[in-house]
């Protein structure tokens, strides 16, 4: 399989103008299955993650909650503590992200509306992990 991107020059430059921005960004990619909305976000940023989880279509909260603490913990969260609600799993990976050494950090979501329940209301509470100095970029598929 070929792994290098072909066009997409306007998406790519969008994206890279949003990740260099100095701000905190929230970018939504949407669009039909199997047109290349990971694989733009992973040939952009892949090394810039301190973050990325993808979730398990179909799966109950306990479930989602298991593959996000699981993710927390592939990128190096040192709390070892069980996952039991959203507002827990948002604490620890706030705790991962400060701890990040990167400048600019970039955390990825694929099938965001399976993992995140909407009454996290994710957008509104994700914009207080920009603040203080800690810019990142966060992307949902």
């Amino acid at each position: 399989m070929n792994n290098v991107l072909i066009g997409r020059k306007k998406e790519k430059e969008d994206l890279l103008d949003l990740f260099h921005s100095g701000r905190a960004e929230f970018i939504t990619i949407y669009g039909r299955r199997r047109v290349g909305k990971t694989f733009l976000v992973n040939s952009l940023f892949a090394d810039t993650y301190a973050f990325k989880a993808t979730a398990v279509l179909d799966s109950d909260k306990q479930r989602q909650l298991r593959v996000f603490a699981g993710a927390l913990q592939e990128y190096g969260s040192e709390d070892k503590s069980a996952i039991t609600d959203w507002f827990a799993a948002f604490d620890c990976l706030r705790a991962l992200l400060e701890s990040a050494r990167m400048r600019r950090k970039s955390c990825f979501w694929m099938r965001c509306p399976g993992l995140i329940p909407k009454a996290l209301n994710l957008s509104r509470r994700w914009s207080t992990f920009g603040t203080a100095g800690h810019p990142r970029v966060t992307t949902s598929c």
